[in-house]
């Protein structure tokens, strides 16, 4: 009886132990057909809120208004159309790195006298369309003339560039940086502004008195002539400038590396030549009667 019992015990146990091993094969079974059928209804269900996101992308897309450039060149996008730049801009920054690093003297010269004629080149445009009624007034013709670059007035400058701007610039920011390095702390705002005074008082000055005496010297004019043009426009010019570099400087000794801030200078000097001359087109204006100090000191010498 024992042993019936036993032996019935074994098999209940073994068929237990099959049968729980079939219903573990239907139950995988089951799962597998399920997600099988199932599988393809849930994922559209959740692809449905990405649907709608990308839709929404899309239309915000649509309704922005068209990139600017388009309107010039409808043929290719934008970023296709000046990739050509970036690259090109990409390439000659770098060319202009490694011979700044090589050749850094040379490099400014070279860089100063070109920015210099170009700004000149940008002047005689401002100086012919900026001319007073008066002085059009004595020359009638000059209003029919055909605008044209005066090359030799563009030499004369881009060879001051060459020859003052590049090489005295160079070596004055680098001596400007190092005897400030010995007092103050870089970056700092004693730093910044002995940087800044010591460029306004000294060497924007003489950049100011040199511009002025070169050119009317290159460009024929004897020296008594030379002498009443620097003390007609020189302290017009310097009143005015003062207003906008002190700004400019302290962009510029802030941020700027030492290497970089003559050509940071240069391109500012674009512009800066468009100002001087348009302060010699203005001649005897009525608004620079208010600095004709000199004329003030020497009237009393020449009465006695």
């Amino acid at each position: 009886m024992g042993a019936r019992a036993a032996k019935s015990g074994e098999e209940k146990r073994e068929s237990g132990w099959v049968g729980g091993g079939t219903h573990r094969a239907n139950a995988a079974a089951f799962g597998s057909n399920f997600w099988k059928k199932f599988a393809p209804v849930l994922q559209s269900a959740l692809d449905v809120p990405n649907q709608g996101i990308e839709a929404k992308k899309n239309k915000s897309k649509k309704r922005q208004s068209p990139h600017f450039l388009c309107f010039l060149f409808p043929s290719s996008s934008p970023p296709e159309s000046f990739a050509f730049l970036r690259v090109g801009m990409r390439r000659i920054w770098r060319w202009y790195q490694q011979c700044l690093a090589t050749h850094p003297v040379r490099t400014q010269v070279v860089s100063s006298g070109l920015l210099w004629g170009l700004g000149d080149s940008g002047a005689q445009t401002v100086t012919h369309y900026s001319a007073p009624p008066d002085r059009r007034a004595r020359n009638p013709e000059d209003e029919d003339k055909e605008f044209k670059i005066d090359w030799k007035r563009v030499g004369i400058t881009s060879s001051f560039g060459f020859a003052f701007v590049g090489p005295v610039g160079h070596y004055w920011y680098e001596y400007l940086d190092r005897s400030i390095r010995r007092r103050y702390l870089p970056d700092t705002f004693k730093f910044v502004a002995s940087k800044v005074a010591a460029d306004d008082l000294l060497f924007g000055p003489l950049d100011l008195i040199l511009f002025f005496a070169y050119v009317g010297l290159a460009s024929g004019r004897s020296v008594e002539q030379v002498k009443d043009d620097v003390k007609r426009d020189f302290l017009p010019a310097l009143v005015v400038g003062e207003t906008v570099w002190p700004a400019v400087q302290i962009a510029n000794f802030r941020f700027i590396p030492v290497r970089y801030q003559l050509l940071y200078v240069n391109l500012f000097c674009l512009l800066d030549s468009c100002f001087l001359s348009w302060i010699e087109q203005q001649g005897d204006a009525s608004w620079k009667q208010w600095f004709t100090l000199f004329k003030k000191m020497e009237d009393p010498k020449s009465n006695v």
